[in-house]
């Protein structure tokens, strides 16, 4: 299985959430559901995958080729007349 994760993205990912989980065990006035929340990037960097960003995706791709043979249609039908 590929990730859909570039490197940096990956590495932002992991090191955002690890600096979030740290803050949290250091600081005790951070509230300590962060530290939950930290975990989803934690992951999907170790990961090199992110469910959602692959629904985003899956979703984004089907308007982008309507959009694109729209746009070729008109052109061509302009071009006609």
């Amino acid at each position: 299985m590929t990730g859909n994760l570039h490197t940096s993205d990956m590495f932002f990912r992991f090191i955002l959430g690890l600096a979030i989980i740290c803050m949290v065990l250091v600081m005790p006035s951070v509230p300590a559901w962060l530290a939950l929340i930290a975990t989803y990037p934690v992951f999907t960097g170790i990961l090199r995958r992110d469910p959602f960003y692959a629904a985003y995706l899956a979703l984004a791709k089907p308007r982008a080729k309507k959009s694109a043979k729209r746009h070729v249609g008109h052109k061509t039908a302009g071009a006609a007349a």
